[in-house]
């Protein structure tokens, strides 16, 4: 005797699992990926917090 319905369910759990995984990791990838064109700016982002701890010239 075989248990289909249970199968289609673990399947159906383990597909959206797979789903949401998949989802997650391309969100993290892009999330990390999204600094990089702004390093190089950071300095004149960050300045107005820094106004107090920056050297007068």
């Amino acid at each position: 005797m075989t248990h289909r319905s249970t199968d289609r369910s673990t399947s159906r759990a383990s597909g959206a699992l797979v789903a949401v995984l998949a989802f997650v990791g391309i969100v993290v990838a892009v999330m990390r990926t999204l600094p990089v064109p702004v390093i190089k700016d950071l300095p004149q982002l960050a300045a107005p917090w820094f106004q107090d701890e920056l050297p007068v010239p």
